[in-house]
């Protein structure tokens, strides 16, 4: 009895071991290009930077998942940074053409400074026990005044011992001047000593905001100017498009969508371009900012009524994210990259970033990217579809010993009746 239970257990395990998952580990012979890191100077660091190039996260996926660093033939750990940290600042600003309109509401406006996002604002007043509906507008032009946020409240009820919320948030726009309405709803005015603005800011770790290489494409058609553009290299982050006209005193409304191939179009972003030359200064924005990584953009102008824009020049620009790796002195440092089945790394290097000084690393570059002579092609199927013969004949057997089991136990029941 105990030999059959043995047998039936040996059994149970052979099949687990076919049908269990492999796990398989990288080394440099797994990808398709390499590429020496250069050392661009010379600091007592203990760590390093090197930025990606172009080429590289061309040819990796999107994210670098498949991406590798090796000293000689050991794999050294590293942090993937992406260079880019949103940050949101306030600052105080002036309150100008104050005043009550004819339904007794208090409007006064703002300017933010140029090309910067604004996300909300604080009131600042020494009232208590209020409740107040407001509306935000932005202009680029003072004149025309656009809806931004309609349905937000600031109140305050200490009286009551509750809360005091005197901040309103919106969706990010790069409208400069902004105009609030306190809904009085009959109710006397309140008393604002003040308003800070709240911006939203990039700010760069390392790397270099950089022109993206692009061909285009321009068509107009109903009103609506088109421009489709093409990176060099997909994967590529992009973060602004600025767009460039030789007119005046114009104001224009844009969609940006983006493409892996360059036919299902997703929408990226939205923004308003604007050109005004007023009597004392000049209020302008050129920039749209977004945030993607595909090799096609498709850009909409819509011109309405107007006359198309006479467009003079449009670009594409982003940061390149950056690896960090630990330094040792005299060591050769190669990037290897190009493999479609790894997963990123995980490497408890990226917890030690908020300690370091990025701008005092040692620096790297990458050359040009060589076939990896090492490189070997290999079948990335599961073991058990590779070997499809073996897992056939096993199961092969536990069908015939299954079978052989339960004509024991017939027989075994016939002669027992």
């Amino acid at each position: 009895m105990n030999r059959k239970n043995n047998l039936y257990l040996c059994l149970f395990v052979f099949i687990l071991i076919l049908t269990f998952p492999v796990l398989t580990f990288a080394d440099s012979s797994e990808f398709q290009y390499q590429a020496p890191l250069l050392s661009s100077g010379t600091s007592q660091n203990s760590y390093s930077l090197v930025e990606i190039s172009d080429e590289v996260l061309g040819q990796t996926r999107a994210g670098c998942p498949d991406l590798r660093l090796y000293r000689e033939n050991e794999e050294v750990p590293f942090a993937f940074i992406s260079n880019v940290i949103p940050v949101e600042n306030s600052i105080s600003a002036e309150m100008y053409n104050q005043g009550i309109n004819s339904s007794g509401d208090q409007i006064f406006e703002v300017q933010g400074p140029e090309g910067k996002w604004l996300t909300g604002f604080i009131l600042q007043t020494l009232e208590t026990n209020f409740v107040r509906k407001v509306k935000v507008e932005g202009s680029s032009d003072q004149k025309n005044w656009r809806v931004i946020q309609s349905d937000r409240t600031v109140f305050d009820l200490s009286q009551e011992n509750k809360s005091r919320n005197t901040e309103v948030a919106f969706p990010k726009t790069n409208l400069p001047s902004v105009r609030i309405t306190i809904l009085n709803e009959g109710k006397p005015p309140l008393k604002w000593q003040g308003i800070q603005l709240t911006l939203l800011e990039e700010q760069a770790t390392v790397t270099e905001l950089k022109d993206r290489p692009v061909t285009q494409q321009t068509s107009a058609l109903n009103g609506v100017q088109e421009v489709i553009l093409e990176l060099k290299y997909p994967n590529l982050p992009v973060s602004e498009l600025e767009i460039q006209a030789d007119d005046r005193n114009y104001s224009r409304r844009v969609e940006v969508f983006e493409s892996v191939a360059g036919k299902d179009w997703n929408l990226l972003a939205q923004g308003e371009i604007f050109d005004y030359r007023l009597d004392q200064s000049t209020v302008s924005n050129h920039l749209v900012k977004l945030s993607g990584s595909s090799k096609y953009y498709r850009v909409k102008i819509y011109n309405q009524d107007n006359q198309p824009l006479n467009l003079q020049e449009i670009k594409l620009r982003g940061r390149n994210p950056c690896v960090i790796f630990p330094q040792t002195p005299n060591a050769a440092f190669t990037l290897y990259w190009g493999n479609s089945r790894l997963p990123s790394p995980q490497y408890d290097l990226i917890k030690l970033l908020p300690n370091l000084d990025l701008t005092k690393l040692n620096q790297y570059t990458i050359p040009e990217g060589n076939l990896n002579s090492h490189y070997k092609e290999r079948d990335t199927r599961p073991w058990t579809e590779r070997n499809t013969w073996l897992l056939n004949s096993s199961l092969f057997l536990v069908v015939l010993l299954l079978l052989g089991l339960i004509l024991k136990s017939m027989n075994k029941f016939n002669q027992n009746s």
